[in-house]
C-alpha cells in the first residue's frame, strides 16, 4: 500500500519548505521499509495502561499518610465530589442527546462543544477537591513506598494494576526504536511513574500535579490539551507515525489527532459519543502499514474536505497493538 501512505506524508506536510523537503526525502522510506514502527507511541494511563482508574487511590493516600483522625472525614469529602463529577457529566451528555441519530459524516465541531463542556465541568470540580484539602499532605516521596507497602499487604487497599501485555507492548515499543510518552488528566506523577515501574524503558509525562497543600496544577485539564500535544507531536516527528492509544472519551480528540489513534478498554461512554458525532470506530489492522494506508486512503477520497470521516481503530488487548504495531517482534508477551 505505498501509494496511500506517501498521501498520508504528503497530508503531513507542512507549510514550511525544511519541513516539506523532510517529509518528501522519507517518501520512499517509510513506503517501502521492510520495518515500519512509530516514531512516538503515546498512551492514557488510567483505564489504557490500568485494568481500572486509580485517582481514588489518592485519597486513601491522603488518609494513610496524614492524621488518622481526619482520614473518614477526607474519604467522605471526597466520593461527595466525585458524585458531583459523575452526575454533572451526566448532565453534560444529556445536553448533547447522545442516543439521537449519528451524522452522516464526522461533526468535529459537535464533538468539541461537547468534550469542552466534559472538561469545564471536570476542571470545577478538579478545582473544587483541591480548595477542599482532602488530598493534602501527599508527599510525592512517599507514594511508590506506600504503594509497595500495601502490594506486599493482602489486607491493604488495593493499589493499580496494569492491563495484560501493555508494559511488554511499551518496553518492545522502546526496544525497536519508537519513543514513548503517557499523556494523562491524572493528577499524580508518582502515582504514574510508579505503577508504571514494570516498564524498563525511558518515557516522557505529560500528566497534572497535586502539590502538598492539596491543590491541583492542571497543564492537561481535558480532551483539547490532549489534542494540542499530540498535534504537536505529529508537527515534530516528521518521517514516522505518531500512534496515540487511549480509553476515554477525553481520548478522542488526541486519537483523531493522531496519525493512528487506537482506543482500547470498555469505556460506552467513550464509544456513544464517538457514535453521537460521526467518529468510525473498526478493528485495529493487522499491521500499521494497512492503518497508514486505510488513513491515506480514506483521506485521499476526501481531498481535505472539512467534514472527513475519522476513523479510530479499536483493539481488544494489548497483545493485539503490539501485532499491529510491532508485528516484527515475535517474542511472546
Amino acid at each position: 500500500p505505498a501509494a496511500p501512505i506517501q498521501h498520508w506524508l504528503q497530508q503531513r506536510a507542512a507549510s514550511d519548505s525544511s519541513t516539506k523537503i523532510l517529509h518528501m526525502q522519507a517518501l520512499s522510506t517509510v513506503a517501502s521499509a521492510a520495518r515500519l514502527v512509530p516514531g512516538f507511541l503515546v498512551v492514557d494511563f488510567d483505564g489504557t495502561c490500568t485494568v481500572k482508574e486509580t485517582i481514588g487511590l489518592l485519597p486513601r493516600l491522603a488518609a494513610h499518610l496524614g492524621q488518622e483522625s481526619a482520614a473518614a472525614a477526607k474519604l467522605a469529602r471526597f466520593k461527595e465530589l466525585e458524585e458531583e463529577y459523575i452526575a454533572g457529566i451526566r448532565r453534560v451528555n444529556a445536553r448533547h442527546d447522545l442516543d439521537g441519530p449519528p451524522p452522516a459524516s464526522l461533526d468535529l465541531v459537535g464533538l468539541e462543544r461537547c468534550l469542552a463542556e466534559q472538561d469545564a465541568h471536570s476542571t470545577e470540580v478538579t478545582n473544587r477537591v483541591g480548595e477542599s484539602g482532602v488530598l493534602a499532605g501527599i508527599s510525592p516521596f512517599a507514594v511508590a513506598p506506600t504503594l509497595a507497602e500495601w502490594a506486599a499487604n493482602p489486607a491493604a487497599p488495593p493499589i493499580a494494576e496494569l492491563r495484560h501485555g501493555c508494559a511488554s507492548t511499551l518496553g518492545s515499543a522502546s526496544a525497536a526504536g519508537s519513543r514513548l510518552g503517557v499523556l494523562s488528566i491524572n493528577w499524580s506523577p508518582p502515582l504514574i511513574r510508579a505503577t508504571l515501574s514494570p516498564l524498563a524503558a525511558p518515557l516522557e509525562l505529560w500528566c497534572n500535579e497535586l502539590q502538598p497543600d492539596g491543590s491541583i496544577v492542571l497543564p492537561v485539564p481535558g480532551a483539547a490539551a490532549k489534542r494540542a500535544r499530540i498535534a504537536a507531536l505529529v508537527d515534530a516527528v516528521c518521517a514516522r507515525p505518531v500512534v496515540y492509544v487511549g480509553d476515554s472519551p477525553t481520548d478522542l480528540l488526541a486519537m483523531l489527532e493522531a496519525d493512528v489513534g487506537v482506543i482500547i478498554g470498555e469505556s460506552a461512554s467513550a464509544r456513544l459519543i464517538a457514535r453521537r458525532f460521526g467518529v468510525r470506530i473498526a478493528p485495529l489492522p493487522p499491521s500499521l502499514r494497512e492503518c497508514l494506508a486505510a488513513r491515506g486512503a480514506q483521506e485521499g477520497e476526501v481531498a481535505a474536505a472539512a467534514d472527513s470521516p475519522g476513523v479510530v481503530w479499536e483493539a481488544g488487548s494489548w497483545e493485539e497493538i503490539r501485532r499491529c504495531l510491532l508485528g516484527e517482534l515475535q517474542d511472546p508477551i
